[in-house]
This record gives structure tokens, C-alpha cells and sequence, in this order.
């Protein structure tokens, strides 16, 4: 509802989110025989600051995605779950 109220789609939120999180090489110069590489570092560290992203401009006000998304720490997904006898136990292929 909150994404219809402000004319936005999930892909813009998807695309804005996809291009906020990056560390890109800018480039490089030499000088005096010695290299210098540069990176723009515009990794999130923290959830707070993915409320920060700037997910569109409405009437020349950027709209955050805190103000359409609750953006909070979640439970880190478990991808493989072993167990034997009902306990949790280690899998070792060989």
C-alpha cells in the first residue's frame, strides 16, 4: 500500500537497492613511478542506513526506503540442516 500511495513498483525499489550497495574500482593514476588505485566505497555497514536509500524523487523529495519498508536485522537464513537420531550432527562426504 505504501508503494501504491507514492507511484512506486517493486522494481524500483529492486534496482535502487541493487545500485546502492557497490564498491567500484574509479580508476587509477601514476605518478613518480607509483601506482594509486581508487574505489568509491558505497557499501551498506549498517540497517539503518539502507533506510537511508533514496529510492525515487516524488514533487523534488527523495522518497527513503524507510518510508515504505520496516528495515530491521533478520534471522540469517540456514541453507543445509543435518541431523541424526533427532540432534543436530556434521555431514563429511568422502
Amino acid at each position: 500500500m505504501k508503494l501504491q500511495a507514492l507511484h512506486l513498483t517493486l522494481k524500483e525499489v529492486v534496482d535502487a537497492l541493487a545500485n546502492t550497495n557497490e564498491l567500484i574500482s574509479s580508476g587509477m593514476h601514476e605518478e613518480n613511478r607509483q601506482l594509486y588505485l581508487t574505489v568509491l566505497d558505497n557499501r551498506v555497514r549498517q540497517p539503518k542506513d539502507l533506510g537511508e536509500v533514496v529510492l525515487a524523487w516524488r514533487d523534488g523529495s527523495p522518497v527513503y526506503l524507510r518510508e515504505v519498508a520496516d528495515v530491521r536485522l533478520g534471522e540469517a537464513p540456514q541453507f543445509n540442516v543435518v541431523t541424526a537420531d533427532g540432534r543436530p550432527a556434521v555431514l563429511m562426504n568422502i
